[in-house]
């Protein structure tokens, strides 16, 4: 059995959890599925306390122990402080196996307060981070943009476990469960280019009902658009189950993958992210920059119209999907911290950090 404590500055209980987060519980809800112990550390919110999201500061959540420690504010300090108490009461081989800190921006230099092997878990890196001359150990990549940024933040191919975001292929599209009319799935708000495009569809009298996930007052409606508001993986599954097409924003195109493992074809703007998770004609539609409502008019035109094109475009996108599992993403980031070196004994002096300042 593995122990893991994972530093992540929220968990995915806090009102304002995103992608990251998403991340986060997806692959450390599985590995300790599997059987291994996984403390996750995170900062506490008043809004998560006051809405009663969580019942304590100490909890176990699907199997995850959960342990938030103060302000956002003081999470980086505080986090040192307890390694530096673990380290200081505690063998550390007997405590944790591995420390996976969470990378958004620029790392916390865990490695300063403990022996224990640290892994950073990058989603993005700021340009002024620069590999250190000896690296201690491996670092994973959230995403193909995160791999870049490592290689030119000077850390070479062998150093970076690429772990990509994962979909649930546990569930498979039924038949018969499209819905009537056609229908549009969104996750996150609704932009611009969307509406010119619906609209100028409705005035050619294509008309096509929207569900916005993620965004809005739930239960709200307005010219054919349904706000669903934030919406749990099973609930979401319903809406995918009934849509015939999907949409998703700017800084959400992981949820590409989920859509597609529901056969639905995808649709995104021209981003880095919708480049990674969506196949331009295989899996779906990435927007140009230039005169993006009309085409994507015309995509949406073209979906309603060809029953053929989405059955292609969904079937792809669920192969798609199967290729890149949750359980997949899960797998490489648990044999990783299998492989870190298992030391007798702490060492008398700590590892230095793997990113430095330039």
């Amino acid at each position: 059995m593995e122990r893991v404590i994972v530093f992540c500055a929220r968990d995915w209980l806090h009102p304002k959890a995103g992608p990251v987060e998403h991340y986060m519980y997806e692959v450390f809800s599985r590995i300790a599925r599997w059987g291994h112990y996984v403390l996750f550390v995170s900062h506490t919110h008043q809004i998560v306390r006051f809405q009663r999201r969580c019942s304590a500061e100490m909890e176990v959540v699907d199997g995850i122990q959960i342990a938030r420690l103060g302000p956002r504010a003081l999470f980086r300090m505080m986090s040192g402080m307890l390694l530096d108490r673990i380290h200081t009461t505690s063998n550390t081989v007997t405590a944790f196996d591995a420390v996976i800190e969470c990378v958004t921006h620029r790392p916390m230099m865990l490695a300063k307060h403990t022996d224990t092997p640290v892994v950073p878990l990058v989603f993005d890196l700021s340009r002024r981070l620069r590999a250190s001359e000896d690296p201690p150990g491996p670092l994973i990549a959230a995403s193909e943009t995160a791999r870049q940024k490592l290689g030119r933040a000077g850390f070479t191919e062998g150093f970076v476990v690429r772990a990509p975001y994962g979909a649930d292929c546990s569930s498979r599209p039924s038949p018969g469960t499209r819905a009537a009319v056609p229908t549009l799935a969104v996750f996150g708000s609704v932009p611009r280019t969307l509406r010119a495009a619906l609209a100028r569809l409705n005035k050619e009298g294509v008309c096509i009902d929207v569900d916005v996930i993620g965004a809005g007052e739930p239960g709200r409606s307005r010219s054919r658009m349904t706000y669903r508001g934030p919406l749990s993986a099973t609930e979401r599954a319903r809406i995918y189950q009934r849509a015939w097409f999907g949409f998703c924003v700017a800084g959400q195109e992981h949820e590409a993958l989920e859509m597609g493992a529901w056969g639905l074809p995808v649709i995104c703007s021209d981003t880095a992210g919708a480049h990674e998770h969506v196949d331009h004609d295989r899996t779906g539609f990435v927007l140009p920059d230039r005169d993006a409502a009309r085409t994507l008019a015309e995509d949406l035109l073209g979906l309603v119209q060809d029953e053929a094109l989405r059955r292609r475009l969904g079937t792809e996108g669920r192969l798609r999907a199967e290729g890149q599992s949750w359980n997949r993403t899960a797998g490489l980031i648990l044999a990783t911290i299998e492989n870190l070196p298992k030391p007798q004994q702490p060492s008398a002096s700590r590892s230095d950090a793997c990113l430095v300042r330039k």
